[in-house]
């Protein structure tokens, strides 16, 4: 028997961080719950050099923006819907000698889900003709007057509004798909894929954490883990398969992603993974009882003994005194 002292190890201090769409000319004014956050992704100076304004005057067009950023810009701009400004005071001007201004119940009508304002140049403006009219190549009745010029005929207002958003395949209507798309993530394809993907991570976590229970039960009462046949049709698969299909047996949501329910690549059943485990664990005790020391004396003692194979068992003892003065083998 041999007495040692224990080596501090050196302990490193880290902190852990974590912390069927309705049609173009009855939608309401649209909102998106993005998932993107803007300002996570770009500081406030990058935010300055994107130009973007509220003002719908003020803005950058589009193909202006590098192509890898006009997504993020799109969504900064459908997020709180069209600028539709209230409190303020709409100048008149003379048309044939009627004076004419714009219309603030224009935003509470069938248009509302498109029609921008700008008081600045005193004009009106489509939202998503001026965010996708590039994606189509064509400007059909579009022009430039509700994307880059604005429209100030408020004489001829209503007559304009339902020519630009013309028939049912117009280039507006198009474009209002877009936005409405856009907007609608949790229908695409890939909020899909990434709810599939949330999935197989969640599936995955339930079934490591079933066998590392199973693992640490053997562990802890010094069971053997395997057998000869561990196969699907033996009758006698080993413990850790055995207790496995114990634990799934009693609990559904277990049931659902181990063993058969799980896939056949990925079932967290083969002598590796339980070895990995295994091993995971004696770093953890390892761990444990390193820190319980907290740099004391300890003993080891070692008994070596031959089996009926003839071949050397080693039979490993660790003696130490806890910090609350127990004996601990």
């Amino acid at each position: 028997m041999k007495f040692f002292k224990a080596i501090p190890t050196p302990q490193t201090s880290g902190s852990s961080s974590g912390s069927s769409p309705p049609t173009p000319s009855s939608s309401p004014s649209p909102t998106i719950h993005d998932n993107i956050n803007l300002s996570a992704g770009l500081n406030k100076e990058k935010m300055l050099n994107l130009n973007l304004e509220p003002d719908r005057a003020e803005r950058k067009q589009i193909l202006e923006y590098p192509p890898n950023l006009r997504g993020r810009v799109r969504r900064h701009y459908i997020q709180p819907g069209p600028c539709q400004p209230c409190n303020c005071s709409f100048p008149k001007r003379d048309f044939g000698g009627f004076m004419r201004q714009f219309n603030i119940e224009w935003f509470n009508t069938s248009y509302s889900g498109w029609l921008e304002y700008s008081v600045k140049v005193d004009a009106t403006f489509c939202l998503c003709c001026y965010l996708f009219k590039n994606e189509h190549g064509g400007h059909g009745k579009v022009g430039d007057s509700f994307t880059k010029n604005g429209f100030r005929a408020s004489n001829k207002a209503i007559e304009r509004f339902n020519a630009h958003i013309g028939e049912v395949n117009s280039l507006h209507n198009r474009c209002f798909k877009r936005m409405r798309d856009l907007i609608n993530q949790e229908q695409s394809m890939l909020t899909s894929f990434d709810k599939q993907a949330e999935k197989i991570k969640s599936d995955y976590r339930v079934r490591l954490n079933v066998s590392i229970d199973v693992a640490r039960f053997l562990l802890k009462q010094g069971m053997s883990f395997r057998d000869h046949d561990e196969g699907e049709t033996s009758t006698k698969r080993g413990k850790f398969v055995e207790l496995l299909q114990w634990y799934a047996d009693r609990d559904d949501e277990v049931k659902k992603v181990v063993l058969q329910s799980a896939p056949q690549n990925n079932m967290m059943i083969s002598p590796n993974i339980q070895k990995e485990i295994a091993n995971a664990c004696a770093k953890e005790i390892m761990k444990a009882i390193v820190e319980d020391l907290n740099g004391d004396y300890f003993g080891i003692l070692v008994d070596e003994s031959k089996d009926v194979s003839h071949k050397e068992q080693m039979a490993l003892v660790l003696w130490y005194v806890n910090k609350e003065g127990k004996l601990i083998e």
